[in-house]
């Protein structure tokens, strides 16, 4: 595999005030494999979050265990996790 490959996925549904540990937490919790990168997304202005992050995985097989493990998944506040792969503009996988 090339070291630049990226098997991205989308998570959204997340509270604005989560942070990168706060999902390193999440990952380690659950029993689920560490991760190259987690990416916030944060509104330009205020620095908040927006709801919502970018996660690369080391494998599709790691991928695919976090979105089977996020997608759908609920916080205690009552918010519903979506979690899906990356697609670029074209509609092709994301992979580097």
């Amino acid at each position: 595999m090339n070291p630049t490959t990226t098997f991205s996925l989308f998570m959204g549904g997340i509270p604005r005030n989560t942070h990168v540990d706060d999902i390193k937490d999440w990952l380690r919790n659950g029993g689920l494999p560490e991760v190259r990168s987690i990416r916030i997304a944060r509104d330009r202005e205020t620095g908040q979050g927006r709801g919502f992050c970018f996660i690369d995985a080391n494998s599709e097989a790691d991928r695919q265990a976090l979105i089977q493990t996020f997608n759908g998944a609920t916080f205690p506040d009552g918010r519903t996790i979506r979690a899906q792969v990356v697609r670029d503009d074209a509609g092709a996988v994301s992979r580097g």
